[in-house]
């Protein structure tokens, strides 16, 4: 989980490889996907990035952005929330 101060976490859910925290009010996840980076989630993404935020963060958190992203030749969904 995130912790006060952007504290590094990792946590595994269903399909997702591993969480890893970016920072206050940001997160991303491994994903199974064709398509490329940089592009917005579609509605399916974004579903999976809501549940991940409200079991890995909080149930009150809201979404900002949703996108996909390749770190090291690995797609993600990144996701920004806030309250």
């Amino acid at each position: 989980m995130l912790g006060c101060g952007g504290v590094d976490s990792e946590a595994t859910t269903g399909d997702e490889r591993m969480v890893q925290a970016q920072g206050a009010m940001a997160d991303e996840f491994e994903v199974k996907a064709d398509v490329e980076s940089g592009v917005s989630c579609n509605s399916e993404q974004r579903k999976l990035a809501e549940a991940h935020m409200v079991k890995h963060h909080s149930s009150f958190a809201k979404m900002d952005s949703c996108e996909i992203v390749s770190i090291n030749y690995t797609l993600y969904i990144r996701y920004t929330y806030y309250f």
